[in-house]
């Protein structure tokens, strides 16, 4: 088969809008920069599709047909592997479209020939495991922030059984869009428990995939290092897993050195920050790439706030994709989790991916990997919590101990009152108390924290989790809870 009338479009802007590396349609392949790889790939796809074997497996908004169907990418994997290796002495990294013209013109048949109907539309292809994909956070957000998320087009969504009852709007959000034409199998459901009582676990986890069509995509233990509990919940998933009411079992906040974690896990969660500068972050990058699942990012803009220093300065959209690019550096199968119940942020946030100003982005990616190089060092600066001087820990105590329910879903009904609190809790230290670093202890040891990242999750106002844990980790350092 000829090559001739193929268009290839390399530095295209159009995948991420596909949330692809590269993609196939008609006579056109486009591939977002730095993404060559894909080409011998991508057109084997033309191959099959010009030889009527590609039919939509389903569509995205827009009416956009795709086709991900296993067997064609595997053989577009192997055929395009087969085109690197007889190109005509080219280089497919020098010159991929005249190494992949070379072979396809040799080539007539495929390898597996499947045969079924064309669409009158035309069909993308995506590379599967390859998805640019982006989470969004359930925690805090209401029924309608969470129909807004799917018409900007989030298909996954993290929710928790600490999160009140956001799973169940979530349930009614995805009722509503298929009765509006899409289908359940178009979400994936994240759903992480460390609030449900082991006895009840089986019940309650057989509930909430009850209003998902009988299946959640993936439940994980939500902090795994929270031994005991995890250690009940472990058997009672296996079965729930095993009797197809969950797809995945995954373990959240998981340590480089958990070895049954990492074999017997099918994703993982993990706090940004742990990543660049938590304990053994490297052996943790290195243990995460081994086991080649998906992991799911939560504070990626707190730990971008951070590394920045931007205070209550939100990271501009080119930030946010140099941060959401260099995590994905540092661990491919990365998937990062953002969350706003404001609309146009909610689209920006699903963006993340799409990058118009290359030459910016890399600025901003340069900062990020110079201030995270420093990070290291500060965590060896931190102290065990411990050893908090008595006069600091008595004021810690005071706000711990100061009429909040910490694992509430909201503390405040309007969301300035956060921004109050926080001000009115960290002008009770001065700057350089504020800059002090601690080491957790226990199910904590691979966390540290400064003063003022503390009192900044303990009145987060993007729901409970970073309100808990920071509550757990001072109470676990002055040793109030296991």
């Amino acid at each position: 088969m000829s090559m001739d009338h193929v268009k290839v479009h390399f530095n295209s802007h159009k995948p991420a809008l596909l949330q692809a590396h590269a993609y196939a349609q008609d006579s056109d392949i486009h591939v977002a920069p730095g993404q060559e790889r894909h080409l011998p790939h991508e057109a084997w796809h033309v191959v099959q599709q010009a030889q009527g074997r590609v039919a939509p497996t389903r569509q995205m908004k827009g009416g956009v047909n795709v086709n991900d169907d296993a067997g064609l990418e595997h053989e577009a994997d192997i055929m395009g592997d087969l085109a690197l290796g007889e190109s005509t002495g080219k280089n497919a990294h020098d010159s991929p479209q005249a190494s992949v013209e070379a072979f396809a013109r040799g080539r007539e048949n495929p390898v597996q020939k499947r045969s079924s109907t064309v669409a009158a539309q035309p069909i993308v292809q995506r590379k599967i495991g390859e998805e640019a994909n982006v989470i969004f956070g359930l925690s805090g957000r209401s029924l309608e922030q969470i129909r807004l998320a799917i018409v900007a087009g989030y298909t996954t969504f993290d929710g928790a059984d600490s999160y009140g009852g956001t799973i169940l709007s979530l349930a009614t959000a995805i009722d509503e869009a298929v009765a509006g034409g899409r289908t359940r199998d178009e979400f994936d459901i994240i759903y992480k428990v460390d609030h449900t009582p082991p006895a009840g676990l089986d019940a309650h986890i057989r509930e909430v995939a009850a209003r998902f069509d009988g299946y959640i995509d993936q439940v994980l233990i939500h902090k795994v290092t929270d031994a005991p509990q995890a250690a009940l919940y472990q058997p009672i998933l296996a079965l729930l897993k095993t009797d197809g009411v969950i797809s995945g079992l995954g373990a959240g906040d998981v340590g480089a050195g958990m070895d049954a974690q990492f074999a017997d896990k099918d994703s993982f969660e993990i706090n940004a920050i742990e990543i660049f500068n938590g304990a053994d972050h490297e052996a943790l990058v290195t243990r995460l790439n081994e086991a080649d699942k998906p992991v799911f990012v939560y504070n990626v803009i707190g730990a971008l706030k951070e590394f920045l220093g931007l205070g209550d300065l939100n990271p501009s959209h080119i930030q946010l994709s140099a941060m959401v690019q260099r995590i994905k550096e540092l661990v491919p199968k990365a998937e990062p989790i953002l969350s706003s119940g404001d609309q146009a942020r909610q689209l920006a946030n699903k963006n993340v991916f799409e990058i118009e100003d290359y030459a910016a982005v890399g600025t901003a990616r340069d900062a990020i990997i110079t201030a995270t190089a420093d990070a290291p060092e500060a965590a060896e600066g931190a102290v065990s919590i411990a050893d908090m001087p008595e006069g600091l820990r008595d004021r810690m105590m005071g706000i711990l101990y100061g009429g909040f329910d910490w694992a509430a879903e909201n503390l405040f009904v309007n969301e300035a009152d956060y921004g109050n609190a926080r001000d009115q809790n960290l002008a009770l230290f001065t700057p350089d108390e504020r800059a002090l670093r601690y080491q957790g202890v226990r199910a904590d040891a691979a966390k540290n924290l400064s003063v003022h990242q503390l009192i900044e999750m303990l009145f987060d106002s993007h729901g409970n989790c970073h309100r808990v844990d920071g509550s757990n980790f001072l109470l676990r350092g002055f040793d109030l809870i296991e």
